[in-house]
Formats: C-alpha cells, structure tokens, sequence
C-alpha cells in the first residue's frame, strides 16, 4: 500500500534530512472506517521518522461534516504527530464550515487558482485565502507552484511552502 512506502521512504529520506516532510492522500471514508485508522495510527507509531513529518490530506467532503466521527479521527492522528492537510481549498463546498472546526494544520490551495495568479480576480481570491489562513492559525501550501513569477506573487502575499 502507498502509505507503507511513503513511510518506509520517509524513513530513509530522513536519515539525512530529519526536516524532509512528506503527506498522502487519504479519503475521509478510510479514515472513518476504525480497522484501516488503527492499522494507520500503528503504523505510523511503529515509523522511525521525525514527528509532524508525515501528513494526511484530505480533499473536502460532505462527510466531514459528522463532527463527532471526524474529531476523534482527526484527535486520534493529532495525538500521533500526523499533520492534517485540507487539500484543494476552495474547490468543495465546505470549506469554511470545515475552518470553524480547527481539524488542519494545513490548507493546502488549489493548483488551479496558482496556474492564473496573474488573472486579477485570481490572485484577489488566493491572497485572501492567505490572510484568512493566517488570521485562523493555519499554515497555508500552495499546489502547482511553476514559475519564479508565482513563486515570487506568493511570497509577497506570505505563502512560504509550496
């Protein structure tokens, strides 16, 4: 499974860069079902690697809205050191409610807004995913980061990660 391999491979990366940090991809309905969680969490509890390096993203979904399930998934991975991404912000449609909930350590922006940050709308929408990111007391990624233009664009707005 790809979780085995990013883990085993983080290990190894980390022997020479102990800051290396590496996320995967987890849909919400694994993360619910208890036998894949507790075979998640043992496996990462079991990983010789620097804690908060590895993380789960998560694309927004419907049922993130169960708050009693998905708290307890989200405070069980917190508990281990796994970073909570909230993959492809702004492209579902809870979004804002899943803010309110403080399950992420990470919003992580989508590629498609970054690919036309020199449309003016564009760049208004990303900047103001920044500022409230920050102002929520999220770390903010941004996918697709391609050219020093962009590269440069962000970090004006106070995205450091990509």
């Amino acid at each position: 499974m790809i979780v085995r391999r990013a883990l085993s491979d983080l290990q190894s990366i980390q022997r020479t860069n102990p800051e290396f940090k590496l996320a995967v991809n987890i849909p919400i309905d694994l993360l619910l079902d208890v036998t894949f969680r507790t075979w998640l969490l043992d496996l990462v509890g079991r990983s010789d690697i620097t804690p908060y390096s590895f993380g789960v993203e998560l694309t927004e979904d419907a049922k993130m809205s169960d708050s009693d399930a998905v708290s307890t998934v989200f405070a069980e991975m917190k508990a281990l050191g796994i970073v909570v991404l909230m993959d492809d912000f702004s492209m579902g449609h809870t979004s804002i409610t899943l803010l309110q909930k403080n399950y992420f350590d990470y919003i992580k922006i989508d590629g498609s807004l970054i690919r036309d940050l020199k449309n003016e709308r564009s760049r208004s929408i990303v900047e103001s995913v920044i500022r409230l990111g920050h102002e929520l007391g999220f770390a903010v990624i941004s996918e697709c980061v391609e050219t020093k233009e962009q590269h440069d664009m962000l970090l004006s707005m106070g995205c450091f990660e990509y």
